[in-house]
């Protein structure tokens, strides 16, 4: 800062000094200071060249530092960091989906090329599948879980029992005996007073696939988002979340290590409040089916 100043007195003394002296030469008003001139000129050629080499002098220090803090790392440290948010931005890959079936298909498709690991959040309000399709399409990436397995793939998956739907998937899972898949669960009872829990599954630390978080409040509309998202942090915040939910869960099945008789105990807890019967219609489909009628 005080270098700063000092260019800029020097400079603003310099520019001052040789307005006045042309302004004052045009008007005739340095006649009598001629013979003065004559004598003082090595003086003030003198100290014009000195004004000259601090400027100079300055600038060379300013490229000097300039030239040192690149060499140093510092800004090369910043344009990588640079480098690494634009890097950041053009790896950000969101796919939508537009219902459940379209998400379970591509789902489906992810799990068949998956290579190293699955991680599934499958908790909270068991969501309602309204048409066929969008059943179809949760039975067929059911179905492909074990073959995922077979494959060497680790498959670990996280349950809550809000109803017998999801005891029957459970048991489902386990029937199939499947050395790879590993499942554990939280004890949520009937759920009552849970907030809305958000599901998700990331497959191969890739990719996060993000849905049904509106349960049991699907009657507030049907905007629900249904995202597949690449990126790596993005994708490393979610399965991180999912490593501290697993650690504290119970287990139910660990390798070959299942255990049935948990889940007969869960299965005839969960029939206490959950009878098994139709899921009904929310009220924004049963109002768009009244108008379509």
């Amino acid at each position: 800062m005080t270098e700063r100043i000092v260019v800029w007195i020097i400079s603003v003394v310099t520019i001052g000094a040789a307005v006045i002296i042309n302004v004052a030469h045009s008007f005739g008003m340095l006649d009598w200071a001629a013979a003065w001139l004559k004598e003082y000129s090595p003086v003030l050629a003198a100290v014009l060249f000195a004004m000259i080499a601090i400027i100079l002098s300055t600038v060379s220090t300013r490229l000097y530092r300039f030239q040192n803090s690149f060499e140093s790392g510092s800004l090369s440290t910043r344009l990588q960091d640079l480098q690494d948010s634009l890097n950041a931005v053009s790896l950000l890959e969101i796919r939508p989906f537009n219902s459940p079936q379209e998400i379970y298909q591509y789902w489906t498709q992810r799990l068949q090329e998956a290579e190293k690991s699955v991680a599934d959040l499958t908790w909270g309000n068991y969501p309602p599948h309204y048409t066929s399709t969008d059943k179809d399409a949760l039975k067929a990436y059911v179905d492909y879980i074990p073959a995922v397995c077979g494959r060497g793939i680790r498959y670990r998956e996280v349950m809550t029992f809000p109803n017998i739907e999801r005891v029957t998937r459970a048991r489902q899972m386990l029937n199939h005996k499947a050395h790879n898949y590993h499942l554990r669960y939280y004890d949520l009872g009937d759920h009552t007073g849970t907030p809305p829990l958000m599901q998700f599954s990331v497959i191969d630390t890739e990719e996060v696939f993000i849905f049904f978080y509106r349960e049991p409040k699907a009657e507030l509309g049907s905007g629900e988002l249904r995202l597949a998202i690449r990126h790596p942090t993005i994708v490393r915040l979610f399965l991180d979340y999912f490593d501290a939910i697993w650690r504290v869960a119970e287990p139910l099945k660990q390798g070959d290590d299942v255990e049935n008789d948990l889940l007969d105990k869960i299965e005839t807890a969960v029939r206490t409040f959950s009878p098994q019967k139709p899921t009904p219609l929310p009220t924004f489909l049963r109002s768009d089916s009244k108008s379509k009628t």
